[in-house]
Protein backbone atom coordinates (compact mmCIF):
# COMPACT_ATOMS: atom_id res chain seq x y z
CA UNK A 1 0.00 0.00 0.00
CA UNK A 2 2.99 2.27 -0.64
CA UNK A 3 3.69 2.83 3.05
CA UNK A 4 0.18 4.12 3.74
CA UNK A 5 -1.02 3.64 7.31
CA UNK A 6 -4.65 2.77 7.97
CA UNK A 7 -6.45 2.54 11.31
CA UNK A 8 -8.78 -0.41 11.82
CA UNK A 9 -11.16 -0.85 14.71
CA UNK A 10 -11.65 -4.18 16.44
CA UNK A 11 -14.80 -4.67 14.37
CA UNK A 12 -12.82 -3.99 11.19
CA UNK A 13 -10.15 -6.53 12.21
CA UNK A 14 -12.79 -9.18 12.87
CA UNK A 15 -14.32 -8.52 9.45
CA UNK A 16 -10.90 -8.72 7.80
CA UNK A 17 -10.10 -12.08 9.47
CA UNK A 18 -13.43 -13.53 8.41
CA UNK A 19 -12.99 -12.31 4.84
CA UNK A 20 -9.43 -13.72 4.74
CA UNK A 21 -10.82 -17.05 5.95
CA UNK A 22 -13.40 -17.01 3.14
CA UNK A 23 -10.81 -16.07 0.51
CA UNK A 24 -8.55 -18.90 1.71
CA UNK A 25 -11.44 -21.35 1.41
CA UNK A 26 -11.70 -22.13 5.12
CA UNK A 27 -15.32 -21.02 5.30
CA UNK A 28 -18.09 -20.47 2.79
CA UNK A 29 -19.50 -17.02 1.97
CA UNK A 30 -22.73 -17.90 3.75
CA UNK A 31 -20.79 -18.83 6.90
CA UNK A 32 -18.78 -15.59 6.76
CA UNK A 33 -21.97 -13.59 6.32
CA UNK A 34 -23.51 -15.31 9.35
CA UNK A 35 -20.44 -14.58 11.50
CA UNK A 36 -20.48 -10.88 10.58
CA UNK A 37 -24.23 -10.45 10.72
CA UNK A 38 -24.49 -9.56 7.02
CA UNK A 39 -26.48 -10.91 4.13
CA UNK A 40 -24.61 -13.17 1.73
CA UNK A 41 -24.73 -10.47 -1.01
CA UNK A 42 -23.31 -7.85 1.37
CA UNK A 43 -20.52 -10.21 2.37
CA UNK A 44 -19.60 -10.94 -1.26
CA UNK A 45 -19.51 -7.20 -2.06
CA UNK A 46 -17.31 -6.56 0.99
CA UNK A 47 -15.02 -9.44 0.03
CA UNK A 48 -14.67 -8.05 -3.50
CA UNK A 49 -13.84 -4.60 -2.14
CA UNK A 50 -11.11 -6.03 0.11
CA UNK A 51 -9.65 -7.90 -2.89
CA UNK A 52 -9.52 -4.64 -4.87
CA UNK A 53 -8.50 -2.16 -2.14
CA UNK A 54 -6.69 -4.32 0.40
CA UNK A 55 -7.38 -4.15 4.17
CA UNK A 56 -8.74 -0.60 3.86
CA UNK A 57 -11.68 -2.07 1.97
CA UNK A 58 -13.36 -3.08 5.25
CA UNK A 59 -13.54 0.56 6.41
CA UNK A 60 -16.97 2.11 5.97
CA UNK A 61 -16.89 4.80 3.31
CA UNK A 62 -18.81 7.21 5.50
CA UNK A 63 -16.26 7.11 8.32
CA UNK A 64 -15.03 10.58 9.26
CA UNK A 65 -17.66 12.36 7.17
CA UNK A 66 -20.47 14.46 8.51
CA UNK A 67 -23.97 13.50 7.49
CA UNK A 68 -25.55 15.85 4.95
CA UNK A 69 -28.63 15.89 7.16
CA UNK A 70 -26.80 16.78 10.36
CA UNK A 71 -28.32 19.60 12.38
CA UNK A 72 -26.10 22.69 12.49
CA UNK A 73 -23.98 23.27 15.59
CA UNK A 74 -25.99 26.33 16.70
CA UNK A 75 -29.24 24.38 16.67
CA UNK A 76 -27.65 21.44 18.51
CA UNK A 77 -26.36 23.82 21.18
CA UNK A 78 -29.86 25.33 21.57
CA UNK A 79 -31.41 21.88 21.95
CA UNK A 80 -28.75 20.90 24.51
CA UNK A 81 -29.54 24.02 26.59
CA UNK A 82 -33.25 23.22 26.50
CA UNK A 83 -32.60 19.62 27.56
CA UNK A 84 -30.41 20.78 30.43
CA UNK A 85 -32.57 23.61 31.79
CA UNK A 86 -36.15 23.12 30.61
CA UNK A 87 -36.55 19.38 30.09
CA UNK A 88 -34.48 17.96 32.92
CA UNK A 89 -35.81 14.53 33.87
CA UNK A 90 -37.70 14.05 30.58
CA UNK A 91 -37.03 10.78 28.80
CA UNK A 92 -35.78 11.00 25.23
CA UNK A 93 -39.11 10.26 23.58
CA UNK A 94 -41.01 12.73 25.78
CA UNK A 95 -38.36 15.42 25.27
CA UNK A 96 -38.53 14.91 21.48
CA UNK A 97 -42.30 15.39 21.54
CA UNK A 98 -42.10 18.53 23.70
CA UNK A 99 -39.34 20.08 21.58
CA UNK A 100 -41.41 19.52 18.44
CA UNK A 101 -44.58 20.85 20.03
CA UNK A 102 -43.17 23.93 21.78
CA UNK A 103 -40.02 24.83 19.88
CA UNK A 104 -40.56 23.55 16.36
CA UNK A 105 -37.67 21.04 16.55
CA UNK A 106 -38.25 18.33 13.95
CA UNK A 107 -35.33 16.08 14.90
CA UNK A 108 -36.03 12.42 15.62
CA UNK A 109 -35.68 10.76 19.00
CA UNK A 110 -32.28 9.24 18.20
CA UNK A 111 -30.86 12.65 17.27
CA UNK A 112 -32.17 14.15 20.51
CA UNK A 113 -30.64 11.25 22.42
CA UNK A 114 -27.25 11.75 20.73
CA UNK A 115 -27.33 15.48 21.57
CA UNK A 116 -28.11 14.63 25.20
CA UNK A 117 -25.22 12.14 25.33
CA UNK A 118 -22.79 14.66 23.75
CA UNK A 119 -23.84 17.23 26.36
CA UNK A 120 -23.10 14.74 29.15
CA UNK A 121 -26.69 14.75 30.44
CA UNK A 122 -27.86 11.55 32.14
CA UNK A 123 -30.82 9.53 30.92
CA UNK A 124 -34.05 9.92 32.85
CA UNK A 125 -34.30 6.18 33.42
CA UNK A 126 -32.00 3.34 32.57
CA UNK A 127 -34.02 0.81 30.67
CA UNK A 128 -32.94 -2.19 28.65
CA UNK A 129 -35.14 -2.97 25.71
CA UNK A 130 -36.24 -6.61 25.43
CA UNK A 131 -34.34 -8.67 22.88
CA UNK A 132 -35.63 -11.38 20.64
CA UNK A 133 -33.53 -14.49 21.07
CA UNK A 134 -33.50 -17.58 18.89
CA UNK A 135 -31.43 -20.74 19.06
CA UNK A 136 -28.34 -20.67 16.88
CA UNK A 137 -28.05 -23.48 14.38
CA UNK A 138 -25.32 -26.01 15.03
CA UNK A 139 -22.27 -26.08 12.81
CA UNK A 140 -22.42 -28.84 10.22
CA UNK A 141 -19.01 -30.45 10.76
CA UNK A 142 -17.30 -31.80 13.81
CA UNK A 143 -14.30 -29.62 14.65
CA UNK A 144 -15.69 -26.45 13.03
CA UNK A 145 -16.35 -24.76 16.38
CA UNK A 146 -15.44 -25.53 19.98
CA UNK A 147 -17.32 -23.90 22.86
CA UNK A 148 -14.94 -23.21 25.78
CA UNK A 149 -16.07 -22.20 29.25
CA UNK A 150 -15.55 -22.72 32.95
CA UNK A 151 -17.93 -23.24 35.86
CA UNK A 152 -17.07 -22.36 39.46
CA UNK A 153 -19.20 -24.56 41.69
CA UNK A 154 -19.18 -26.69 44.82
CA UNK A 155 -18.54 -29.80 42.77
CA UNK A 156 -17.63 -31.82 45.88
CA UNK A 157 -20.50 -30.33 47.89
CA UNK A 158 -19.40 -30.10 51.54
CA UNK A 159 -16.73 -32.79 51.15
CA UNK A 160 -14.13 -30.51 49.54
CA UNK A 161 -13.26 -27.00 48.46
CA UNK A 162 -15.02 -25.04 45.75
CA UNK A 163 -13.22 -25.34 42.41
CA UNK A 164 -13.66 -24.75 38.67
CA UNK A 165 -14.54 -27.26 35.96
CA UNK A 166 -13.15 -26.25 32.56
CA UNK A 167 -14.68 -27.79 29.49
CA UNK A 168 -14.85 -27.75 25.72
CA UNK A 169 -17.68 -29.18 23.63
CA UNK A 170 -18.00 -29.58 19.89
CA UNK A 171 -20.79 -27.40 18.52
CA UNK A 172 -21.82 -29.81 15.77
CA UNK A 173 -22.20 -32.90 17.97
CA UNK A 174 -22.49 -31.64 21.56
CA UNK A 175 -19.67 -34.04 22.41
CA UNK A 176 -17.37 -33.21 25.32
CA UNK A 177 -13.87 -33.02 23.84
CA UNK A 178 -12.12 -31.88 27.04
CA UNK A 179 -13.09 -31.66 30.70
CA UNK A 180 -10.80 -30.88 33.60
CA UNK A 181 -11.02 -29.71 37.20
CA UNK A 182 -8.76 -26.79 38.15
CA UNK A 183 -8.47 -24.55 41.24
CA UNK A 184 -9.43 -21.50 39.16
CA UNK A 185 -10.20 -20.36 35.61
CA UNK A 186 -6.80 -19.24 34.35
CA UNK A 187 -4.31 -19.63 31.49
CA UNK A 188 -2.65 -22.79 32.82
CA UNK A 189 -6.04 -24.40 33.36
CA UNK A 190 -7.13 -23.90 29.75
CA UNK A 191 -3.78 -24.79 28.16
CA UNK A 192 -3.77 -28.33 29.58
CA UNK A 193 -7.11 -29.52 28.15
CA UNK A 194 -6.47 -27.65 24.90
CA UNK A 195 -3.16 -29.49 24.50
CA UNK A 196 -5.07 -32.75 24.92
CA UNK A 197 -7.51 -31.65 22.20
CA UNK A 198 -4.69 -30.89 19.76
CA UNK A 199 -2.88 -34.15 20.44
CA UNK A 200 -5.94 -36.44 20.38
CA UNK A 201 -8.17 -34.75 17.79
CA UNK A 202 -6.39 -31.92 15.98
CA UNK A 203 -6.84 -28.19 15.40
CA UNK A 204 -10.43 -26.84 15.34
CA UNK A 205 -11.47 -24.16 12.88
CA UNK A 206 -12.82 -21.75 15.52
CA UNK A 207 -13.55 -21.26 19.21
CA UNK A 208 -16.57 -19.64 20.84
CA UNK A 209 -15.95 -18.12 24.27
CA UNK A 210 -16.95 -15.33 26.59
CA UNK A 211 -14.69 -12.32 27.15
CA UNK A 212 -12.91 -13.70 30.20
CA UNK A 213 -9.41 -12.23 30.51
CA UNK A 214 -7.92 -15.60 29.54
CA UNK A 215 -9.44 -15.23 26.08
CA UNK A 216 -9.73 -11.47 25.56
CA UNK A 217 -7.79 -8.34 26.56
CA UNK A 218 -10.50 -6.32 28.29
CA UNK A 219 -9.11 -2.84 27.87
CA UNK A 220 -11.33 0.09 26.85
CA UNK A 221 -8.92 1.75 24.43
CA UNK A 222 -5.84 0.49 22.58
CA UNK A 223 -2.41 1.78 23.55
CA UNK A 224 -0.54 4.32 21.46
CA UNK A 225 1.76 1.59 20.14
CA UNK A 226 -1.23 -0.52 19.09
CA UNK A 227 -2.87 2.39 17.33
CA UNK A 228 0.32 3.23 15.43
CA UNK A 229 1.04 -0.38 14.46
CA UNK A 230 -2.59 -1.32 13.84
CA UNK A 231 -2.24 -4.47 15.97
CA UNK A 232 -4.91 -5.98 18.17
CA UNK A 233 -3.96 -6.70 21.81
CA UNK A 234 -4.06 -10.45 22.44
CA UNK A 235 -4.06 -12.46 25.61
CA UNK A 236 -1.61 -15.36 25.77
CA UNK A 237 -4.38 -17.84 24.94
CA UNK A 238 -5.72 -15.61 22.18
CA UNK A 239 -2.23 -15.32 20.70
CA UNK A 240 -1.87 -19.12 20.71
CA UNK A 241 -5.17 -19.51 18.86
CA UNK A 242 -4.14 -16.83 16.38
CA UNK A 243 -0.86 -18.58 15.63
CA UNK A 244 -2.68 -21.88 15.12
CA UNK A 245 -4.98 -20.22 12.60
CA UNK A 246 -8.07 -20.67 14.80
CA UNK A 247 -10.80 -18.07 14.39
CA UNK A 248 -11.73 -16.49 17.75
CA UNK A 249 -15.44 -15.72 18.23
CA UNK A 250 -16.70 -13.99 21.39
CA UNK A 251 -20.22 -14.16 22.79
CA UNK A 252 -21.84 -11.22 24.56
CA UNK A 253 -24.21 -13.11 26.86
CA UNK A 254 -24.63 -16.48 28.60
CA UNK A 255 -27.69 -17.10 26.41
CA UNK A 256 -25.47 -17.02 23.32
CA UNK A 257 -23.43 -19.86 24.83
CA UNK A 258 -26.57 -21.83 25.64
CA UNK A 259 -25.16 -25.23 24.72
CA UNK A 260 -22.17 -25.06 27.03
CA UNK A 261 -24.25 -23.40 29.77
CA UNK A 262 -26.73 -26.29 29.58
CA UNK A 263 -23.76 -28.65 29.89
CA UNK A 264 -22.97 -27.16 33.31
CA UNK A 265 -26.55 -27.67 34.42
CA UNK A 266 -26.40 -31.32 33.42
CA UNK A 267 -23.01 -31.89 35.05
CA UNK A 268 -24.01 -30.12 38.26
CA UNK A 269 -26.74 -32.73 38.48
CA UNK A 270 -25.23 -35.97 37.14
CA UNK A 271 -21.51 -35.49 37.80
CA UNK A 272 -21.99 -34.16 41.32
CA UNK A 273 -24.26 -37.09 42.16
CA UNK A 274 -21.85 -39.70 40.76
CA UNK A 275 -18.85 -38.18 42.58
CA UNK A 276 -20.87 -38.23 45.80
CA UNK A 277 -21.53 -41.92 45.15
CA UNK A 278 -17.78 -42.50 44.65
CA UNK A 279 -16.81 -40.44 47.70
CA UNK A 280 -14.59 -38.13 45.62
CA UNK A 281 -13.51 -34.98 47.49
CA UNK A 282 -10.43 -33.58 45.70
CA UNK A 283 -9.38 -32.38 42.25
CA UNK A 284 -6.93 -35.21 41.60
CA UNK A 285 -9.52 -37.93 42.21
CA UNK A 286 -12.13 -36.00 40.23
CA UNK A 287 -9.90 -35.68 37.15
CA UNK A 288 -9.20 -39.42 37.26
CA UNK A 289 -12.94 -40.09 37.49
CA UNK A 290 -13.62 -37.89 34.42
CA UNK A 291 -11.73 -40.40 32.27
CA UNK A 292 -14.57 -42.86 32.93
CA UNK A 293 -17.41 -40.35 33.08
CA UNK A 294 -16.86 -38.45 29.81
CA UNK A 295 -17.16 -41.49 27.45
CA UNK A 296 -20.44 -42.47 29.14
CA UNK A 297 -21.75 -38.90 28.89
CA UNK A 298 -20.90 -38.67 25.19
CA UNK A 299 -22.50 -42.03 24.48
CA UNK A 300 -25.69 -40.81 26.17
CA UNK A 301 -25.95 -37.18 24.95
CA UNK A 302 -23.75 -36.64 21.86
CA UNK A 303 -25.35 -36.60 18.43
CA UNK A 304 -24.17 -37.13 14.86
CA UNK A 305 -22.93 -34.12 12.90
CA UNK A 306 -25.14 -33.11 9.98
CA UNK A 307 -22.14 -33.34 7.62
CA UNK A 308 -19.99 -36.49 7.72
CA UNK A 309 -16.60 -34.94 6.87
CA UNK A 310 -14.91 -33.58 10.05
CA UNK A 311 -13.19 -30.21 10.14
CA UNK A 312 -10.32 -31.17 12.47
CA UNK A 313 -6.91 -30.31 11.05
CA UNK A 314 -3.56 -32.01 11.79
CA UNK A 315 -1.95 -30.77 14.99
CA UNK A 316 1.48 -29.10 15.04
CA UNK A 317 4.51 -31.27 15.65
CA UNK A 318 5.45 -29.33 18.78
CA UNK A 319 2.32 -28.31 20.72
CA UNK A 320 4.44 -26.55 23.35
CA UNK A 321 5.64 -24.11 20.69
CA UNK A 322 2.16 -22.60 20.63
CA UNK A 323 0.57 -23.42 24.00
CA UNK A 324 2.89 -21.40 26.18
CA UNK A 325 3.43 -17.80 27.27
CA UNK A 326 5.55 -15.65 24.94
CA UNK A 327 7.34 -12.38 25.63
CA UNK A 328 9.51 -10.03 23.59
CA UNK A 329 12.94 -9.36 25.08
CA UNK A 330 16.37 -8.03 24.13
CA UNK A 331 19.54 -9.95 25.00
CA UNK A 332 21.77 -8.01 27.41
CA UNK A 333 25.41 -7.22 26.66
CA UNK A 334 26.49 -10.15 28.86
CA UNK A 335 24.38 -12.53 26.73
CA UNK A 336 21.63 -13.04 29.29
CA UNK A 337 17.87 -12.65 29.09
CA UNK A 338 15.79 -11.74 32.12
CA UNK A 339 12.25 -12.98 32.71
CA UNK A 340 11.06 -11.78 36.09
CA UNK A 341 13.53 -13.21 38.61
CA UNK A 342 14.88 -15.72 36.09
CA UNK A 343 18.15 -15.00 34.30
CA UNK A 344 18.83 -17.22 31.29
CA UNK A 345 22.33 -17.48 29.82
CA UNK A 346 22.50 -17.51 26.03
CA UNK A 347 25.52 -19.55 24.83
CA UNK A 348 27.29 -18.86 21.53
CA UNK A 349 25.98 -20.69 18.47
CA UNK A 350 27.75 -22.14 15.45
CA UNK A 351 26.38 -19.37 13.25
CA UNK A 352 26.77 -16.52 15.76
CA UNK A 353 29.36 -15.86 18.47
CA UNK A 354 27.26 -13.42 20.51
CA UNK A 355 23.57 -12.52 20.73
CA UNK A 356 24.10 -9.25 22.62
CA UNK A 357 21.28 -6.75 21.88
CA UNK A 358 19.44 -9.23 19.66
CA UNK A 359 15.63 -9.20 19.81
CA UNK A 360 14.35 -12.59 20.96
CA UNK A 361 11.18 -14.33 22.09
CA UNK A 362 10.99 -15.96 25.51
CA UNK A 363 8.72 -19.01 25.60
CA UNK A 364 7.62 -20.01 29.10
CA UNK A 365 6.18 -23.52 28.81
CA UNK A 366 3.36 -25.12 30.77
CA UNK A 367 5.78 -27.15 32.91
CA UNK A 368 7.92 -24.09 33.79
CA UNK A 369 10.72 -24.66 31.28
CA UNK A 370 11.94 -21.58 29.40
CA UNK A 371 13.13 -21.34 25.80
CA UNK A 372 14.92 -18.43 24.16
CA UNK A 373 14.03 -18.20 20.47
CA UNK A 374 15.83 -16.10 17.89
CA UNK A 375 14.44 -15.95 14.34
CA UNK A 376 12.49 -19.18 14.82
CA UNK A 377 15.44 -21.11 16.31
CA UNK A 378 15.85 -22.17 19.97
CA UNK A 379 19.18 -20.75 21.16
CA UNK A 380 18.90 -21.43 24.91
CA UNK A 381 16.81 -23.44 27.36
CA UNK A 382 16.39 -23.44 31.11
CA UNK A 383 14.63 -26.05 33.29
CA UNK A 384 11.67 -25.13 35.49
CA UNK A 385 12.70 -23.12 38.55
CA UNK A 386 12.45 -24.65 42.01
CA UNK A 387 8.98 -24.27 43.44
CA UNK A 388 7.24 -23.75 40.09
CA UNK A 389 3.52 -24.52 40.43
CA UNK A 390 1.60 -23.30 37.38
CA UNK A 391 2.07 -21.00 34.42
CA UNK A 392 0.85 -17.43 34.91
CA UNK A 393 1.01 -14.52 32.42
CA UNK A 394 3.59 -11.92 33.37
CA UNK A 395 3.04 -8.19 33.14
CA UNK A 396 5.51 -6.24 31.04
CA UNK A 397 5.76 -2.50 30.46
CA UNK A 398 7.02 -3.21 26.96
CA UNK A 399 3.95 -5.22 26.09
CA UNK A 400 1.23 -3.34 27.96
CA UNK A 401 -0.80 -6.54 28.51
CA UNK A 402 0.14 -10.06 29.50
CA UNK A 403 1.38 -11.88 26.46
CA UNK A 404 0.84 -9.26 23.79
CA UNK A 405 3.46 -10.11 21.20
CA UNK A 406 3.37 -9.40 17.47
CA UNK A 407 3.96 -12.93 16.21
CA UNK A 408 3.12 -13.63 12.56
CA UNK A 409 0.23 -16.08 12.27
CA UNK A 410 0.87 -19.37 10.54
CA UNK A 411 -0.03 -19.46 6.86
CA UNK A 412 -3.34 -21.15 6.26
CA UNK A 413 -2.99 -24.75 5.13
CA UNK A 414 -6.62 -25.51 4.36
CA UNK A 415 -7.15 -26.68 0.79
CA UNK A 416 -9.50 -24.26 -1.03
CA UNK A 417 -10.81 -27.11 -3.20
CA UNK A 418 -11.76 -29.74 -0.66
CA UNK A 419 -12.21 -27.17 2.17
CA UNK A 420 -11.57 -29.69 4.92
CA UNK A 421 -7.95 -30.88 4.55
CA UNK A 422 -4.65 -29.14 4.95
CA UNK A 423 -1.09 -30.24 5.35
CA UNK A 424 0.29 -30.68 8.86
CA UNK A 425 1.43 -27.53 10.60
CA UNK A 426 5.15 -27.74 11.25
CA UNK A 427 6.28 -25.87 14.35
CA UNK A 428 9.32 -23.72 13.75
CA UNK A 429 12.41 -24.61 15.72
Amino acid sequence: MNGETIALTGRDLQRLRTIDAARAGRIANSEGARQLGLSKRQFIRLRKRVAEEGPSGVIHKGRGRRSNRRICDEERARIARLLEKTYTGFNDTHATEMLAERHGVTACRETIRSIRVEAGLPAARKRRAPKHRSRRERRGREGTMLLLDGSMHRWFEKRGKKCTLLGAIDDATGQIVALRFEPTEDLAGYLEPFATILEERGVPASTYTDKHSVFHVNRATPSIEEQLSGTEPLSQFGRALDELGIVRIYSLSPQARGRVERLWGTLQDRLVSEMRLEGIDCIEEANAFLERFVPRYNARFAREASEPVPDWLPAPNDVDWFLCAKYARAVANDNTVRLGELVIDVPPAAHRATFARARVEVHELRDGRVRIVHQGRVIAEKPAPTGFERLKPRLSKALGEPGQLPVASLADRRCPVCNHHREPIAATG
